[in-house]
């Protein structure tokens, strides 16, 4: 339990000239929105509707860094210089965005090796691409991949630069520039020969030092990860890459695959899509997997994009030979709809297979005969590949080219995937609205746009957020509220519709990082659409469709998308990577601190909670400079408050009133102030009568006669759209911070609520009304025994006031109903009776 000390925060700062921490609360919520709304600008740019150059790119990136830097130094200026931390992050953020748009990305010079387990997409420039792909798809949504870890590109500089190999680097690449086709032969000889440093080579046997006592000992295939590799370019074929590697042959192997990204193959590579010939590699050592099957799957037939197909290639033994083309692969057409029922099969010709050596290496050994004409899948083995690729597929929206094996206990695992191309077929895009006409529409022209796509799947209604591990894989979800919590399911769904919310909002942002397309603000999505309901989401159109739309699907899957290989698309695609993701999305979590932002959104989203946090305490503990010129409010309701303005909160005419003269409720100018008071002098919901509270139950508050010690602390801190109010009311405290105006991205309502004079159950039992009350009304509520913290953010002007006055009805109305809590039926009926308007207590 929270001391009051604690709580008030006694004995800490002096107090602060709160009208100038104000203004730089305001200029943070200012520029706040305005990155907010360059995300979504932005993301509108990337979903190709939108014509744009490098220059917009880079003033893009100019204009979100400017402004984060100012919001870091407001929260700062508030806070006393608490998250001075943010100043450094900010910069190591600028810098890699800066070398990311000058085609030379800046290196975190942090670690050598990091296992798999922890990597994800926004570690590109450190672990490359593949690595970051596989990474995102393993701990983003749980696929199996084998187990490994990955030597970073940072690494890879330090074998560079102990070897001393940068000048030599640089001139060879200039001589091959200017035609010297040999020029990098003695570079990559250089390489394969390269002393490895001793950091890296400690690092590489402690991620070793994972795989040890295992029994048989394990071998590795050891790949390429080189920056861009899997993510905007494939790059496939042109690096190397060693299969059945023992722990003993990894640093051998490491080397030839450095070289590699020197070699001919990928300088011509890089030349042909208009890259530098410069790069970074990292390098994925991976667990060989003991595959008794593999091969590569085709989300959509390449060839047939309209046939509702998908195509694998099968072998077996090891995938070396399908993914290299010199053999005859059986080749399986499987349907893309469940149950994923195979429609054609043709054996391969193949009479030999690859396995890993006894002692390292790969040998070819014979197929029995008997064998050669049998499925290397069956129906069932089939069916799981087709369900996991299309969660791969859903999860990055395009087309999926996967490499995958099944080892000998019929475990499936991901080796590799990458975005498929494809070229639209004229019969998909032919007569397309006519097609469509067909179809009821269920919604159409409510709400906003906040990732546009199309999507079809089985509706979700999500009625509580503790059921959010509930929804199933490819689900519609259907929401009341836009929540930041819902990023923990977003990897499996197909779409999101909400009836509160905002297109800059965070969950927003976060839905465009995981293109899941999103349509927030719709108004009665949860009352029009039930759970089960198969429904198509067109967010390109503002429309949502009865049934499955396969047209409609299969346009979006296979349109041509050619500005993707783009530069400038490329490049605005790297720096949102670097800027949009949200992995701050817990303020409770003990990993909400600075020095765990790993993006910008992560710096504004901490920063906003903070700055709010920040102000919240310097009220409560009574650290606000000028409370003694403070005046007092008369009226009918006894709570004592006495009202600081510091900006347009109070009538102006006061200014000329005698001394002490009492405030009056109708001089209060204050917007959200305003809005309080109207609910807290709602008829009936103020009850002068008192509840009896027996003598034991009094006793056993361990917090009554605490509360006692700092009673008639009501204050409130106005101005014309700003209040920060607390109140004392005998045994428990309130306390709201509230902006409101006709900015819908400014506006928010935090409200704590904590205390009781009854016992811990029965102020536990108040607490529960309390918060689902402000659940029914769509803040963001959690609970701690006695403790409700609530949030509401950027819903419009009018819907906002309307929640602010309901918080002044709940502060009437709660005000000694722990004494009546008698059971958990209690809590519930009273939770009724407000929201249906009664406010009589008995």
């Amino acid at each position: 339990m929270l001391s009051w000390a604690k709580w008030l925060g006694f004995g800490r700062r002096p107090a602060v000239p709160f009208k100038l921490l104000f203004a730089r609360f305001r200029q943070l919520l200012d520029h706040n929105t305005s990155v907010l709304q360059l995300f979504a600008d932005a993301a509108d740019k990337q979903s190709g509707e939108y014509v744009f150059d490098r220059a917009y790119v880079a003033s893009l990136a100019s204009g979100v860094f400017d402004l984060v830097g100012k919001i870091v130094y407001d929260l700062n200026s508030i806070a006393d210089q608490k998250y001075a931390a943010l100043y450094e992050v900010v910069d190591r953020l600028r810098a890699e965005a800066q070398g990311d748009l000058s085609g030379q990305p800046v290196v975190p010079r942090t670690e050598l090796c990091i296992p798999f387990a922890q990597i994800d997409e926004s570690q590109s420039s450190l672990v490359g691409g593949k690595s970051a792909h596989l990474g995102e798809i393993h701990n983003r949504l749980q696929i199996p991949m084998p187990a490994g870890f990955t030597i970073t590109t940072y690494a890879g500089l330090r074998v560079i630069e102990h070897n001393g190999l940068v000048a030599q680097i640089e001139a060879a690449l200039g001589r091959h520039e200017a035609g010297e086709g040999q020029a990098c032969h003695e570079l990559c000889e250089r390489l394969r020969s390269a002393k490895i440093p001793a950091d890296v080579r400690r690092a590489v046997r402690r991620a070793l030092g994972a795989f040890a006592g295992e029994d048989p000992p394990p071998f590795f295939a050891v790949r390429s990860s080189a920056l861009g590799e899997d993510g905007d370019l494939s790059f496939a074929g042109q690096y190397s890459t060693l299969l059945q590697v023992s722990p003993e042959g990894i640093f051998d192997a490491y080397r030839a695959v450095l070289a590699s990204l020197y070699g001919e193959p990928a300088l011509a590579y890089r030349r042909a899509r208009g890259l530098p010939a410069r790069g970074l590699m990292a390098v994925a050592c991976m667990r060989m997997v003991r595959a008794v099957s593999s091969g590569v799957l085709y989300t959509v037939d390449p060839t047939r994009p309209a046939s509702g197909r998908m195509v694998v290639g099968a072998t077996r033994g090891l995938a070396s030979r399908a993914v290299g083309g010199g053999q005859s692969l059986g080749s399986y057409e499987i349907a893309r709809e469940s149950p994923h029922e195979c429609s054609s099969y043709r054996p391969g010709t193949y009479e030999d297979i690859v396995v890993g050596g006894k002692d390292g290496g790969t040998q070819t050994v014979p197929l029995p005969a008997g064998a050669r004409q049998e499925p290397e899948l069956s129906p069932g083995q089939l069916a799981r590949l087709a369900t996991m690729a299309l969660h791969i597929e859903r999860y990055f929206k395009q087309p999926q080219d996967i490499e995958w094996a099944i080892d000998d206990t019929g475990a499936l695992f991901v080796l590799q995937a990458r975005r498929l191309e494809i070229h639209a077929a004229p019969e998909i895009e032919r007569d397309l609205p006519q097609k469509l006409d067909r179809y009821r529409v269920l919604l159409q022209g409510r709400g906003h746009v906040a990732c546009r796509g199309v999507a079809a799947g089985k509706v979700y209604l999500l009625r509580d957020e503790a059921a959010l591990d509930e929804v199933p894989a490819g689900a519609v979800l259907v929401a009341r509220r836009a929540s930041p919590r819902l990023v923990r399911v977003m990897p499996r769904l197909s779409a999101i519709v909400t009836d509160v919310g905002a297109p800059t909002g965070h969950m927003a942002a976060v839905a465009r990082e995981f293109r899941v397309p999103t349509i927030v603000d719709a108004g009665d999505a949860t009352g029009v659409l039930a759970t089960g309901q198969e429904v198509t989401l067109d967010a390109d159109e503002g429309r949502i469709y009865e049934g499955r739309v396969e047209e409609l699907l299969q346009y979006q899957l296979v349109v041509e998308t050619d500005f993707e290989d783009a530069p400038e698309y490329r490049m605005l695609r790297r720096l949102l990577r670097r800027i949009t993701p949200l992995g701050m999305v817990d303020p409770q979590s003990k990993d909400f601190r600075a020095e765990r932002c790993r993006s910008v959104h992560d710096v504004i989203r901490f920063a906003h909670e903070k700055a709010v946090e920040e102000i919240i305490e310097l009220h409560a503990a009574g650290r606000v400079e000028g409370a003694d010129t403070a005046r007092r409010l008369g009226s009918d309701i006894p709570l004592g408050l006495r009202i600081i303005d510091i900006g347009g909160g109070l009538d102006a005419a006061l200014g000329t009133a005698p001394a002490g003269t009492p405030l009056r409720p109708e001089q209060i100018c204050s917007a959200p102030m305003r809005a309080l008071w109207a609910g807290l002098s709602t008829p009936g919901v103020w009850s002068l009568r008192p509840v009896p509270v027996g003598l034991g139950t009094f006793m056993s508050s361990g917090m009554s006669v605490r509360m006692g010690e700092h009673a008639g602390r009501n204050l409130a801190v106005l101005s014309d759209r700003y209040v920060n109010l607390s109140l004392n009311l005998g045994y428990h405290y309130n306390m709201i911070d509230a902006y409101l105006s006709d900015d819908r991205e400014a506006n928010h309502v935090y409200f704590r609520f904590l205390g009781g004079a009854s016992d811990a159950e029965r102020r536990s039992l108040r607490a529960t009304m309390v918060r689902e009350i402000l659940e029914r009304l769509d803040f963001d509520a959690r609970q701690s025994g006695d403790l409700v913290i609530a949030r509401l953010r950027k819903l419009p002007q009018a819907e906002t006031e309307e929640r602010l006055r309901a918080i002044g009805r709940l502060i009437g109305f709660s005000r000694q109903l722990d004494a009546l809590m008698d059971g958990e039926d209690a809590s519930a009926r009273y939770v009724e009776a407000f929201l249906a308007g009664n406010y009589t207590i008995d």
